[in-house]
């Protein structure tokens, strides 16, 4: 859906017309008539801030209306090259309790759970996994309220960041992976604690690939 559809809609759904709609934008009729026929570009993106207050828009609507203006606005080059360049997919973001549970890499998710998603660009596995970080054990590298994408088909490397199952804590930990010699050990950064890395007692789910500021 293009950003005039996606505009409509959402203005229809507010119960404003057109007119009521460049009033509260401070802007012509005529504009919104042209840019809601496809015959203008979406306004810059402030406006869309604006547009998205007025409406009363979810977050991802919002991003949906933005992303939408912004491919509008894109010179055609620029298009062929998101097009060719870029990928979006939608994965789960879990509770860390959750997380703690996930057994099996290739069917993760137990049915009839509920959970939210996440979008992100360029994408890896095909069983990725999101969580939001609600420790500052990891500071200034993660902080509270980031989200951060696991693979777990991925065996990372040292100084990788990791989540890891942990059955002594019985909840599951972000951690950088660091090994010494034979040795792996489990890194945390604030303060900094280190503990060896055990079989028994840890397993590693996966591989942390991508980090989410302010989703």
């Amino acid at each position: 859906m293009d950003f005039a559809e996606l505009l409509i809609r959402f203005r229809k759904r507010a119960g404003l017309n057109k007119t009521d709609l460049s009033k509260r934008l401070s802007v012509s009729l005529s504009y919104i008539q042209h840019i809601e026929g496809g015959r203008a570009n979406p306004p810059s993106i402030e406006k869309c801030h604006e547009i998205a207050k007025i409406l009363s828009l979810t977050d991802s609507e919002k991003k949906t209306l933005i992303d939408a203006a912004i491919m509008k606005r894109a010179k055609p080059e620029l298009l062929d090259y998101i097009n060719q360049k870029v990928d979006s997919q939608e994965i789960p973001l879990i509770d860390w309790v959750l997380a703690n549970r996930i057994q099996e890499v290739e069917d993760p998710l137990p049915q009839g759970l509920s959970y939210e998603t996440v979008i992100i660009t360029n994408k890896g596995g095909s069983m990725l996994l999101a969580l939001k970080v609600n420790t500052d054990c990891m500071e200034p590298e993660f902080v509270d309220g980031d989200v951060i994408v696991i693979d777990p088909s991925v065996n990372p490397a040292n100084g990788n960041y990791v989540v890891v199952q942990d059955n002594e804590l019985n909840e599951a930990i972000l951690r950088q992976l660091k090994r010494k010699g034979p040795s792996v050990f489990l890194l945390a950064i604030n303060p900094p604690h280190q503990i060896e890395f055990n079989n028994k007692r840890h397993k590693i789910l996966g591989k942390v690939i991508k980090k989410l500021k302010d989703y």
